[in-house]
């Protein structure tokens, strides 16, 4: 199996947990959106959650089935409900409802996103609320390939670099905004808040977090050191989140309370 891939599970996996490590999972009933290969969802069955996991793996992202399997094999945790479906055709009925919905990374990939946000709030608790962490792609910079965009039109960034068309990876990228999900949350009646100082966090992830610092090299690592070197790396903290990338945002109903985010 490879290495790079390896490590950036890792990676994610370590993200997902510092995102869920200030909430209070007990007795709720969770899915986590975009699940991968399963682990953070496993991880939280093991703990004794009543996690639910959903990822239709597709897009540049089926061999991540086979890893999920034998990975419930290998942990014991076939007790896992794992939905191979897209968020857009979770149904209440069918699914139940979720106090806490989430994602790391997953909501830039999914084809129909409108549809998909629609499907999460119609299984969201009336008192539950969802949290998920995503580019803001108003930033012209695209995590996953370390490059800049086309400001404002990042789909024609591949008329410049006609190799990315090859690729699933960024065929399956939506390039989400914060304004598509303000809409979004408006059309489903729901209240969101954005987290301040996201931009910062990832620069300062450099610092701890090697897989990170390796993905991101070049254009980013660039920046960070000449920020820093200027003494100006503060100011990235400073940034409203609508310029801010990646965007962390909570979601409730309208008439439950959200939890602060940090």
């Amino acid at each position: 199996m490879d290495r790079v891939w390896l490590d950036t599970v890792k990676s994610e996996l370590a993200t997902g947990l510092d995102i869920l490590r200030a909430q209070d999972l007990r007795g709720k009933r969770i899915l986590e959106v975009g699940a991968g290969t399963g682990l953070l969802s496993i991880f939280l069955r093991l703990q004794g959650h009543d996690v639910t996991a959903l990822d239709p793996s597709l897009g540049g992202f089926e061999p991540h089935e086979r890893v999920a399997a034998f990975a419930r094999d290998w942990f014991r945790a076939q007790d896992l409900p794992f939905l191979r479906i897209g968020a857009a055709a979770l149904d209440p009925t069918a699914h139940g409802r979720f106090d806490l919905i989430f994602s790391v990374n997953a909501l830039e990939h999914i084809p129909d996103f409108e549809a998909a946000f629609a499907g999460m709030a119609a299984v969201l608790a009336p008192q539950g609320r969802m949290i998920h962490l995503c580019p803001n792609y108003l930033v012209p910079y695209e995590p996953h390939f370390g490059l800049p965009l086309v400001p404002l039109a990042p789909r024609a960034t591949a008329l410049l670099m006609p190799s990315l068309k090859a690729s699933g990876l960024w065929r399956s990228l939506n390039f989400v905004t914060h304004r598509r999900v303000r809409r979004c949350a408006a059309a489903a009646g729901l209240t969101v808040e954005f987290a301040p100082r996201m931009m910062l966090r990832a620069f300062e992830r450099l610092d701890r977090d090697p897989i990170y610092r390796e993905r991101q090299r070049g254009l980013v690592t660039m920046v960070f050191g000449m920020l820093r070197a200027l003494g100006l790396l503060r100011l990235i903290g400073a940034l409203p989140y609508q310029l801010s990338t990646p965007m962390l945002f909570e979601l409730t109903h309208a008439r439950a309370s959200a939890s602060p985010l940090r």
